[in-house]
């Protein structure tokens, strides 16, 4: 070893020239700020995901309100006048928005559409079917969007009332209303068309089936047609067995399992029908209990006779399966019901049926815009067809009908 190498090695081994390096841990201070900075980075992430994620969201959505049609421009000056909250009868839950438009011809004019909102019968309101009224109001339609009776909720004073029964007489009144603010504006009204969706299409159907098929049901105006989205046909369990549904296939599975059906079944049939229907009686209804399904379900109303009709169903959903459609169909197969297109003007006896099934879509009808557009053009051939022919010589305006009418009527 070199001399000069030992006295590096002897430098470098000496304690006394030896300098220890010596980490001063941070302070309490300096620890709390480091975490925060930790934290601040965190949260800013976290911000920027959830912008991302609200961004995506929205994107959906808004594709999703265009795609179902539930969105619609409105010009005052370009479309005509909304009256809001026009009060059909003394209870607050009783009102509707009704849609004058500025291009109808008065003295041509005589066909309105109602519109019912969906909600399973305990919540919704019109807002949902403001689109669909601006739509058709825009064609040239009187039309208008109402609210009615909700289970649980509007029922106050009235809380032992409640049943279907209760809701159809808010249809009547809201229909009788409608004529009447026709009037006001020198638009007659001598037929209604009828649409909803979910809840709101049950009643379109249930009122509409009813207008035609029950001597002893009183509707102030003739109901031209229905035209019910996604409206329960049948209250049956077996009509709503979706557990062989994959979870998967669409979120509303994850939810709606087999006991929350069954469960929400015999709530829902209870108190639309006004008889207590517990669970076990749902399953296995006895000789009431099966009075009583029958009686909300407008399956059991489908007779020669019933206003012409055009459904829109969704192949994935859950909330309203594809077997009511599929009961729909059938039931009208036994009418040997056609479509529009394939029925003259003028043929009055000819059972009118049309189906609309949105392969890709669930309960909101918001995955096929193709199918919205058709669903579109298929109102506009119904109403085109129905709202504005003239009106039958044996019925008078008001929708009281002639001895004759009447006579013709039970023949059907």
């Amino acid at each position: 070893m070199s001399n000069i190498e030992a006295e590096n090695n002897e430098s470098y081994l000496d304690d006394d020239e030896y300098e220890e390096v010596v980490v001063e841990e941070p302070n309490e201070g300096e620890k709390k700020r480091s975490v925060w900075r930790i934290l601040r980075r965190i949260l800013y992430v976290l911000c920027i995901l959830t912008a991302i994620a609200a961004a995506i969201v929205y994107v959906v959505a808004k594709n999703a309100i265009r795609d179902g049609g539930y969105a619609e421009k409105w010009i005052a000056d370009v479309h005509g006048d909304i009256l809001e909250d026009v009060s059909y009868g003394e209870y607050p839950q009783q009102v509707m928005d009704v849609y004058v438009p500025r291009s109808f011809d008065p003295a041509n004019a005589n066909g309105a559409i109602l519109f019912i909102h969906g909600g399973a019968w305990i919540g919704g309101g019109r807002w949902e079917q403001e689109a669909f009224a601006k739509m058709m109001a825009k064609e040239g339609y009187l039309t208008a969007n109402m609210e009615y009776t909700l289970y649980n909720n509007d029922l106050k004073e009235r809380k032992n009332e409640y049943s279907i029964e209760l809701v159809l007489e808010d249809v009547r009144l809201a229909l009788a209303k409608l004529v009447e603010v026709g009037e006001e504006y020198g638009y007659h009204v001598d037929r209604v068309a009828l649409s909803g969706h979910s809840a709101g299409g049950h009643i379109s159907m249930l009122y509409g089936f009813r207008s035609r098929t029950r001597e002893d049901f009183e509707t102030p105006v003739k109901i031209a047609f229905v035209a019910p989205r996604v409206g329960p046909v049948d209250f049956h369990a077996k009509t709503w067995n979706v557990s062989t549904r994959d979870a998967s296939e669409d979120p509303q599975a994850q939810s709606w399992t087999e006991d929350k059906r069954i469960e929400t079944m015999a709530r829902i049939t209870s108190f639309l029908s006004g008889v207590d229907v517990s669970e076990r009686q749902y399953l296995n209804p006895d000789e009431k209990t099966e009075a009583a399904i029958e009686s909300i379900s407008p399956l059991y109303d489908i007779k020669p006779g019933v206003p012409p009709i055009f459904a829109a169903y969704g192949e994935k959903d859950m909330l309203v399966p594809a077997q009511n459609y599929k009961l729909l169909k059938h039931a009208f197969s036994e009418l040997k019901a056609k479509s529009v297109g394939e029925v003259d003007s003028d043929d009055t006896e000819t059972q009118v049926f049309d189906l609309l099934v949105f392969p890709n879509s669930n309960h909101m009808l918001a995955r096929d815009p193709d199918y919205t557009l058709k669903w579109r053009g298929l109102f506009l051939s119904y109403a085109s067809r129905y709202l504005t022919v003239p009106v039958e010589s044996n019925e008078t305006s008001d929708g009281e009908e002639t001895d004759g009418a009447a006579e013709t009527k039970a023949e059907k």
